[in-house]
């Protein structure tokens, strides 16, 4: 439903057209999730339950599926007791991390924006799938 949006809002009646834009919106789509894999989903923080609002950040169970590696490394030493070091490179990673996914999302935004016109362009702003 999502994508037929997308479509109705971008003006897309060409099928060939569509193929490519819908390609890399869902590439869009995925870079999204995995980011919020990393963050734990809405609202970060501890939590009962397996993930959602409130769920451990890039804890098992976290909104979205599976876990950030670095984050659940992170939630570890926190839970843990670790040192300020430990904590300190751990923290270092996920950021790492995350700034490997921010710049892939950049550069998925980048691609659909190079088959979009400007008035498709702007309209992708305004739904929020290019900054």
């Amino acid at each position: 439903m999502l994508m037929t949006r997308y479509r109705e809002q971008l003006s897309i009646k060409d099928d060939a057209e569509w193929g490519v834009i819908e390609g890399r919106i869902n590439k869009i789509n995925e870079v999204r999730l995995g980011m919020m894999r990393g963050l734990g989903g809405f609202g970060g923080g501890r939590g009962g339950g397996q993930g959602g609002p409130g769920g451990r950040p890039g804890g098992r169970g976290s909104w979205g599926g599976q876990p950030s590696p670095e984050g659940e490394a992170l939630q570890r030493a926190l839970e843990g007791g670790a040192s300020a070091d430990d904590v300190k490179a751990k923290l270092a990673a996920y950021r790492a991390a995350q700034k490997q996914k921010e710049a892939a999302l950049e550069k998925a935004q980048d691609d659909l924006r190079q088959v979009l016109s400007v008035k498709q362009e702007a309209t992708a702003v305004l739904m929020g799938l290019l900054k």
